[in-house]
Formats: structure tokens, sequence, C-alpha cells
């Protein structure tokens, strides 16, 4: 974990081994404003909600690839339908 400290935000930002932005129970970049962006091995990342919140703006990022709302609305609806038909 780094803390950053600059003029307008301080921001927390979490790596992993290899120096990559990362984080899997949160936010690898959290602003003391509220803002935060999800990285997984230095990808903007989160299949559980908007990977990155700026200026009140969500973003939905998955694997590095930029949807919209209705998108990202299909794939978890087919993840829902999917853990439900293997039970």
């Amino acid at each position: 974990m780094k803390k950053i400290y600059n003029h307008t935000h301080t921001r927390v930002e979490y790596y992993n081994d290899k120096n990559q932005l990362h984080r899997e129970d949160g936010p690898a970049i959290e602003y003391d404003n509220g803002d935060f962006m999800y990285f997984i091995n230095g990808n903007l990342h989160r299949t559980d909600g908007p990977a990155m919140k700026m200026n009140n703006n969500e973003t939905y990022i998955v694997n590095g690839r930029f949807i919209n709302k209705n998108q990202y609305n299909k794939i978890m609806l087919n993840k829902k339908i999917n853990r439900l038909l293997k039970f």
C-alpha cells in the first residue's frame, strides 16, 4: 500500500508483487473524496459494480474493456442465470 499526497487529493494505492495496481477485496486506488478505481494485475476490472468512479461519474470496465451500463447488466444477468443452472 502506498499513500500519495498532492495539492488536491490524497489517494491510497495497492500493488501486487509485480508492482502492478492490484487489489481483490476493494479498489486499488481510493481517493479521499470517495472516488475509486478497481484494478486486477494492472488492468481496470470489476464485475460487481463500476470499476471507476470519478467526479460522481461511474464507468463499467471488465477485463480492461469499457462497457456501458446495459452491457454490464446483461453480463450480470448471464452470470446469475449460469449460477442458477448449476444447482
